[in-house]
C-alpha cells in the first residue's frame, strides 16, 4: 500500500527569485529551458516540492541535493528508493 500526495501551485503566485531553492544540476537543466514560462514552472515545482518531501522524511536541514535525475529521466529523492515522484504540469 502507498501513500499519495498531492501538490497544486499556481505559479503565477511565485517570481524567479524561487531559483535559489535549485541545486546546481537543476540550474543547468533550468538554463536548457526554452521560455520564461517552463524556466517558472520547473523552478516552482521544485521550490514546493523540496520542503514537503523533506518534511515527509522528517529531514529539518535544507539539502539543496534532494532530487536526483535517474538515466532514464526518472526523478528521485536522494537516498530514498522508497519513495517514488511523478510531476505533472497540467
Amino acid at each position: 500500500m502507498y501513500d499519495v500526495v498531492t501538490l497544486l501551485a499556481d505559479i503565477r503566485l511565485f517570481d524567479f527569485s524561487f531559483s535559489a531553492h535549485l541545486d546546481s544540476q537543476e540550474r543547468e537543466r533550468e538554463r536548457t529551458l526554452k521560455t520564461d514560462y517552463f524556466k517558472k514552472r520547473f523552478i516552482v515545482s521544485r521550490a514546493v516540492m523540496k520542503p514537503v518531501l523533506q518534511h515527509l522524511v522528517g529531514e529539518t536541514m535544507v539539502s539543496h541535493n534532494l532530487l536526483e535525475r535517474e538515466e532514464n529521466g526518472r526523478l528521485k529523492m536522494h537516498g530514498r528508493p522508497d519513495i517514488f515522484i511523478s510531476v505533472s504540469y497540467s
